[in-house]
């Protein structure tokens, strides 16, 4: 979602919020935070894209920024989710 209203912060946090990953560079898990997101403007030199990006909590309370990309979304789809919540992964060849 490239806008920046309260329209789509509520529809990207509405897709997101609560799930959980674990993260192989810190060895920590995290979980989305959905009462808010952050919203970006690109940066090519830190190689950010226009857009919303994760607040997300690990296990020591810590709060981080995450941008949506496949790597993240593979993340989330390999970590087992809370009952009721179905991860469902995109077809590499569609």
């Amino acid at each position: 979602m490239k806008l920046n209203n309260c329209v789509s912060e509520s529809l990207f946090l509405k897709k997101y919020r609560d799930l959980v990953f674990w993260d192989p560079d810190t060895d920590k898990t995290f979980k989305v935070w959905g009462e808010n997101g952050e919203f970006h403007t690109a940066n090519a030199k830190m190689n950010i894209e226009r857009g919303w990006t994760l607040v997300c909590t690990n296990e020591d309370g810590k709060d981080v920024g995450w941008c949506i990309n496949d790597e993240l979304c593979g993340l989330i789809a390999d970590t087992p989710q809370a009952d009721g919540i179905e991860v469902i992964r995109r077809d590499p060849e569609a």
